[in-house]
């Protein structure tokens, strides 16, 4: 353990994991030593970096005008992360990535004020804040795309509440609903979102969080986007484990390239082939019930589709289209739209498979 002295009992413990991203360290140093009006520590858990930066960070923490401390841990984010939470000292988390960054020097401030506001007004703790996200991009060309997934950033539905929006809690609702989940590579972060919001609900922060869409624009924005709805959708079903744990199914930062779905299809094709005909139409109903439960996005997408022509800034606009969808759609017949899910589902995980066969 590395220590950067303090005299100061921070208000906020910002704790990130970390495993060779040398390269972002300056930036969220430089974004968080703009931060003012919160003393705050900053607390580092390396899963075990080869790309020099321990080395690196050994001799630089001591130079931060603010409380840092650099952990070590077996890799894995969720430990790193339950790591970093048991060596802090602040009464308020701030679960981050490293490649976090905000423009507004009271960002922290505001959110932990926003976050305490609604624990006096609930007159309980049981209420995590999180920020809204502006991607980060290498290209300077607009994107409906990048502009639609900042926006279900600001909605609190199912499966929506992610990583790096950043977690920010009191320590006491965090030991209600936690630790992170340790048992899967990835994940942690949805699993934690969802046990908040079944004990708890979610707070909006009122100051944007810029995230870099380097992963996206790497692995391919649809490819990625794609994957991850299966592992929710196997998740949602309870056949989480079938993918997670794959090689390569979510890779480090510094080692991605082009992803391909193929061989992840595959790999679902093969576990259906050894279900029941029983088991596979449970399944099939189950991703349809995830399916159907999150066609809200296609009239959130409609709506955004909108806004982004007329160059509406994200978050502003009325959602007309998801609103006339959330009356129109509790009249349905739920045995209906699940399986109206899983034929829609079915239908493009076959051509998926088709169209990987030949490519």
């Amino acid at each position: 353990m590395v220590t950067c002295p303090s005299t100061l009992l921070p208000e906020l413990s910002v704790v990130v994991p970390i495993l060779d991203e040398g390269r972002n360290l300056l930036s969220l140093f430089a974004t968080l030593e703009r931060q003012e009006g919160v003393a705050f520590e900053l607390i580092l858990c390396d899963g075990g970096s080869q790309d020099g930066s321990r080395e690196f960070l050994k001799d630089f923490l001591e130079t931060l005008p603010f409380a840092c401390r650099l952990l070590v841990s077996a890799p894995g984010r969720a430990i790193q992360l339950n790591m970093g939470a048991a060596h802090s000292r602040a009464d308020m988390l701030l679960f981050l990535h490293v490649d976090s960054s905000f423009e507004n020097r009271y960002a922290l401030a505001r959110g932990i004020a926003s976050l305490k506001s609604a624990h006096r007004q609930a007159g309980h703790h049981n209420i995590a804040g999180h920020f809204p996200l502006h991607f980060i991009r290498r290209s300077a060309v607009r994107s409906w795309s990048f502009y639609y997934y900042a926006w279900k950033t600001r909605i609190h539905r199912a499966y929506c509440v992610h990583g790096d929006q950043g977690f920010m809690l009191s320590r006491d609702f965090f030991e209600r609903v936690g630790p992170f989940d340790e048992s899967l590579p990835f994940l942690e972060d949805v699993r934690l979102a969802e046990k908040i919001q079944k004990f708890g609900q979610w707070l909006l922060l009122p100051e944007v969080l810029g995230t870099s869409a380097r992963r996206f624009e790497t692995e391919g924005l649809y490819s990625r986007q794609a994957l991850n709805a299966i592992v929710l959708a196997c998740e949602d079903a309870g056949y989480g484990d079938w993918l997670v744990a794959l090689p390569g199914i979510y890779r480090q930062q510094s080692t991605c390239g082009r992803l391909r779905l193929g061989p992840f299809l595959g790999e679902v094709s093969r576990r259906i082939r050894l279900l029941q005909w029983k088991e596979r139409l449970i399944l099939w109903r189950k991703v349809g019930a995830f399916v159907w439960n999150n066609a809200w996005q296609l009239a959130l997408m409609l709506d955004t589709a909108r806004h982004y022509r007329k160059g509406v800034p994200i978050g502003q606009g009325r959602l007309v289209i998801l609103g006339w969808f959330d009356r129109f759609a509790p009249h349905i017949w739920p045995p209906a739209g699940y399986w109206l899910g899983a034929t829609a589902a079915w239908i493009w995980y076959r051509w998926r498979l088709f169209v990987g066969s030949w490519s």
